[in-house]
């Protein structure tokens, strides 16, 4: 027999719900007047412009996490990326089962954008729990390295450390932008569900667990070429403009000697 509906049991729980979001919206609160209070023009966030004048925070905020989540998973920019993958699978025929038909192309693009949207909202829900900033940044501008007594030049294996490092690790969202590292676990997670986000789509054969590790791999494989993009792109467009103009000299900067003294006592 159902026991009879209580008014108070039910009653409780919903209490305790809005206690928890007015706790919520006090600590909310209360974090927005600590990144108000801080003066305009004295803030140099990782990786920005000393000339910008208004930065007053530089934490990662739940608008800009969810303005990344939607570009990334849902708007024109994640369809985009799911046709142009889905071209180079139509090119190589992957996987096999589906033909280089107008209605394989299709079905190479829906599970492709199937996966960018489950990793995107992985990554979305784990960022905002753990309150981690994403963004790649470079060697040269991480607050977190002490460059005491290092020579300008022959860094380039530090820098090529770095953005491995910087793909599987994240930074804690602080105002001054100098959180501490952390492994990337909102990455871990998006891979992972991207992974197994297109069982739907993909014929039974190819949903085997090398398949999925397969596929994980190469969803990390476009971090980590961002990673390395956010860290060598000055040289990228120094590069692509000797290409277009041979002519334009180049700015060389002409080696000093240097030697490296340890900061360590």
């Amino acid at each position: 027999m159902q026991a009879p509906w209580n008014r108070r049991s039910s009653f409780v729980p919903r209490r305790h719900l809005c206690v928890l979001l007015l706790l919520a919206g006090a600590w909310s609160c209360s974090r927005a007047q600590q990144s108000q209070t801080f003066v305009p023009g004295t803030l140099l966030c990782p990786g920005g412009f000393p000339t910008d004048l208004t930065v007053t925070n530089c934490s990662y905020t739940e608008q800009q996490r969810f303005q990344q989540w939607v570009n990334s998973s849902l708007t024109d920019q994640a369809m985009l990326g799911a046709v142009v993958y889905g071209a180079g699978a139509q090119i190589i025929k992957s996987p096999g089962e589906w033909g280089r038909t107008w209605g394989g192309y299709g079905d190479r693009i829906g599970v492709r954008y199937t996966q960018g949207a489950a990793r995107g909202t992985a990554e979305f829900i784990v960022g905002n729990i753990m309150r981690d900033d994403p963004r790649h940044i470079s060697y040269k501008d991480d607050p977190l390295i002490n460059r005491a007594g290092q020579c300008p030049t022959g860094i380039v294996w530090k820098r090529i450390g770095h953005a491995f490092e910087d793909s599987v690790t994240v930074r804690q969202s602080e105002w001054d932008g100098k959180g501490k590292r952390r492994p990337a676990l909102d990455r871990l997670v998006g891979v992972a569900a991207g992974a197994y986000g297109g069982y739907a789509w993909y014929p039974r054969a190819e949903n085997t667990l090398p398949n999925a590790a397969e596929r994980a791999a190469s969803s990390y494989g476009s971090t980590l070429l961002g990673s390395f993009y956010t860290e060598f792109s000055p040289e990228l467009f120094k590069g692509l403009t000797w290409i277009v103009s041979p002519k334009k000299k180049l700015t060389h900067i002409p080696k000093q000697p240097c030697k490296e003294v340890s900061t360590k006592p």
